[in-house]
């Protein structure tokens, strides 16, 4: 089992409050995710999420382990960037050229991730008229 992985998982579970939000967020299969989170609950000897069919809740193990591994992945994402390619930042103006049916149904749902990952890219999309 990767345990960051699952722990990224599960985290982003929590947050959401279902496993289909963190299979949105990390672009996987909602299978994907409730699969590594129940292998990380077998590791552990605990359940970590209450499940009935409206949805999922922590149970207390569940509450006190976000906790912990909260601190846990942001500590490694900070750690990450300070190591990061000498400190450098992407920062700058990323201009996008597309047909706009492809940018607003395809690309757009995609690229807020990749804004909340690099703050300081300012993104100006420019859609071009096909006749």
């Amino acid at each position: 089992m990767d345990k960051l992985r699952a722990i990224q998982y599960f985290n982003r579970a929590a947050e959401t409050g279902s496993f289909s939000g963190a299979a949105r967020f990390f672009d996987v299969s909602t299978p994907a995710i409730t699969q590594l989170v129940g292998a990380l609950e077998r590791s552990l000897g605990v359940a970590l999420f209450h499940r009935t069919t409206q949805g999922i809740s922590l149970t207390a193990d569940g509450a006190r382990y976000y906790e912990i591994a909260r601190k846990v992945a942001a500590d490694l994402h900070d750690i990450e960037q300070r190591l990061g390619p000498h400190g450098v930042k992407l920062r700058g103006t990323l201009s996008v050229g597309m047909n706009s049916h492809l940018g607003t149904n395809c690309v757009m749902p995609r690229i807020m991730r990749f804004l909340a990952r690099y703050p300081d890219i300012e993104l100006v999309f420019k859609p071009i008229v096909t006749i």
